[in-house]
């Protein structure tokens, strides 16, 4: 099969993917994100959607890992280095109360830019575009561009008509082949009118 291949991304992150996380992962999807976690606060999930493009050297943390407390006598974990002493004693290595979500979801047709950040607990929104390098600490829109550290809206992709047309759609269900069959023509054009409209047409038929 020609690039990208139909599971590039959930075949090579299989062998890597710790056996107390849950993976799911959709097809078309290219790129092999660097995965920051740990089992202490396991099972943690990292799912990723149908044709996103993940470019080199992209970390994702899911789960504590990385969290470090702040309003304690130091950063440094230093519980780790307190080996055979009473933890529950001294104050709990595990007393920092954490976010209650942790996991991170990437919908579909996400870009995610070269040295890019996700951090835990992050939801990345279908179509969404993350700038290279940049450090994504709170939720993304569908359809967002985020840029910067911490990542921030720029703009959106389509205007808010568009957008909800093709969240609608689901149009990220179809293999390539298919939408190319589909829309012909316009397949790689920006007439995001005329796609649309066909996929609009084509979803309504299917639903009779």
């Amino acid at each position: 099969m020609s690039f990208p291949a139909s599971a590039a991304t959930k075949l090579k992150l299989a062998n890597v993917i710790p056996s107390y996380m849950k993976f799911v992962c959709g097809d078309y999807t290219y790129g092999a994100p660097k995965l920051l976690t740990t089992k202490e606060d396991a099972p943690r999930l990292l799912s990723i959607g149908n044709y996103c493009s993940i470019a080199d050297e992209v970390a994702i943390f899911v789960g504590r890992f990385g969290i470090h407390k702040t309003s304690t006598l130091t950063t440094f974990p230093l519980g780790m280095s307190l080996e055979g002493h009473d933890l529950k004693a001294l104050g709990g290595y595990n007393s920092q109360k954490l976010p209650e979500n942790l996991d991170v979801v990437i919908g579909n047709d996400v870009w995610i830019g070269y040295r890019a950040i996700i951090m835990a607990g992050v939801t990345i929104g279908t179509g969404a575009v993350i700038g290279a390098g940049a450090i994504v600490t709170r939720d993304v829109a569908p359809y967002s561009v985020v840029v910067g550290s911490p990542a921030k809206h720029i703009k959106f992709r389509h205007d808010e008509r568009i957008r909800q047309a093709l969240l609608e759609s689901k149009w990220w269900e179809y293999t390539p082949t298919e939408l190319g069959e589909l829309l012909g023509s316009v397949t790689l054009s920006n007439d995001m009118e005329k796609i649309v409209s066909i996929l609009t047409t084509n979803k309504n038929s299917r639903a009779d």
